[in-house]
C-alpha cells in the first residue's frame, strides 16, 4: 500500500510539473488541502477543472472520472488525468463535460 501512496504522489507532482510547464502553474492538492474531496492537483490559473490523477499498468478512467465528478465543486469540470505505464499522458471526462467545455460554459 505504502508503494503505490508514493507511486500517487509522484504522478500527481508529474501532473503538476506537466501543467507547469504548459504556462498553468500547479501544485499537488492533497498536502496543501488535506480533505477527502481535494483535487489532487491544484492549478489557480485553472480554477474551472477539479483534477484527479491515476496512474499504472491499467488506471481506470470511469473510476477516475466518477470520483473527479463526485469531489468537484459547482461549476467546475471534471477531468481525470491517467498515466499508463510507459505511455503519454491522457485527459479524461464525459461527453457532458466535453461539450461544456466546447459551448464555454466556463466563460
Amino acid at each position: 500500500m505504502k508503494n503505490s501512496r508514493n507511486k500517487g504522489k509522484v504522478n500527481e507532482r508529474a501532473w503538476a510539473s506537466i501543467c507547469t510547464n504548459e504556462g498553468y502553474p500547479a501544485r499537488r492538492g492533497q498536502q496543501f488541502r488535506g480533505g477527502e474531496d481535494s483535487p489532487d492537483v491544484v492549478c489557480e490559473s485553472l480554477p474551472m477543472f477539479h483534477f484527479e490523477v491515476k496512474s499504472g499498468k491499467r488506471p481506470h478512467l470511469w473510476d477516475a472520472v466518477s470520483q473527479a465528478e463526485r469531489d468537484q465543486k459547482t461549476g467546475q469540470f471534471a477531468v481525470a488525468a491517467l498515466h499508463k505505464d510507459y505511455h503519454p499522458w491522457m485527459v479524461g471526462m464525459t461527453a457532458d463535460t466535453f461539450f461544456r467545455l466546447v459551448r464555454g460554459d466556463h466563460l
